[in-house]
Formats: structure tokens, C-alpha cells, sequence
């Protein structure tokens, strides 16, 4: 194996555990902006209820 062989090798394994790093990073950032959007509906919807109840 010459030495280039293995650096392919490498760089294929560090883009592999970027791509991982970045699809971690998306799925948390839409996890909390999924967590910030219910709880706004949540809160929206408390309101909707005292103005049906007045």
C-alpha cells in the first residue's frame, strides 16, 4: 500500500466523521427548535382558552 492509498483512506474516515458530526448537530438544533415551537403553541393555545372562557 503506498502512501497516498492510505491518506484516501483517511480522508474518507475524517469527511465520514464529519458528515456524522454534522448530522448530529442539525438533528439537536431541530430538536430544540421543535421543543421552542411546541411550547409556543402551548402557550398560544392557554390564551386562546381564557379568551373562549370570558
Amino acid at each position: 500500500m503506498n502512501g497516498r492509498t492510505a491518506l484516501n483512506e483517511t480522508e474518507t474516515e475524517t469527511g465520514t466523521g464529519r458528515a456524522e458530526l454534522l448530522e448530529g448537530l442539525l438533528t439537536a438544533v431541530c430538536g430544540v427548535l421543535e421543543i421552542t415551537w411546541v411550547a409556543a403553541l402551548q402557550q398560544k393555545s392557554r390564551e386562546l382558552g381564557r379568551f373562549m372562557a370570558v
